[in-house]
C-alpha cells in the first residue's frame, strides 16, 4: 500500500472516533439547552442525521476493506487472521485504528517507504 492510500485510510479510520465526540456534544446541547423547543430539536436532528448516516456507511466500507486486508496482508500470521477479523467485526471503531497502525502504517515504515514521514 502506498503512503497516500495508507494516510487516506487512516483519516477515514479515525473519523468515527472524532464523530463520536461531536455526536455526544450535539445530544448534550439538546438536553442542556435552556430553550428546549421542538423546532430546535428538529433543526439539530436534521443536521446530525446525515452526518450519522455517512459515518455508518463509512464504518461498513472500512469493515469490508479491513477484513479483506486481514486475509491478504502478508504481515499477519496465518493463525491470527481469523482473530483479527472477529476483533474488527465486533470492536470496529476501537479495533480499526489499532489494526491500521499495527498492520498498515508500521509495516510501511519498516519497508523503508516512509522515512521521517517523507516518501522514499
Amino acid at each position: 500500500m502506498t503512503k497516500k492510500k495508507a494516510v487516506t485510510l487512516g483519516v477515514f479510520t479515525f473519523l468515527p472516533i472524532l464523530y463520536y465526540f461531536v455526536f455526544i456534544s450535539f445530544f448534550f446541547l439538546i438536553y442542556t439547552s435552556i430553550n428546549n423547543e421542538q423546532n430546535q430539536f428538529t433543526t439539530i436532528f436534521l443536521v446530525i442525521f446525515p452526518i450519522h448516516f455517512a459515518m455508518m456507511i463509512n464504518i461498513i466500507i472500512l469493515l469490508v476493506i479491513y477484513i479483506k486486508d486481514v486475509f491478504k496482508n502478508i504481515n499477519i500470521e496465518e493463525s491470527k487472521r481469523t482473530l483479527w477479523a472477529l476483533v474488527l467485526f465486533f470492536g470496529n471503531m476501537i479495533a480499526m485504528p489499532i489494526y491500521w497502525y499495527k498492520n498498515i502504517w508500521v509495516p510501511l515504515k519498516a519497508e523503508g517507504r516512509i522515512i521521517n514521514n517523507n516518501p522514499v
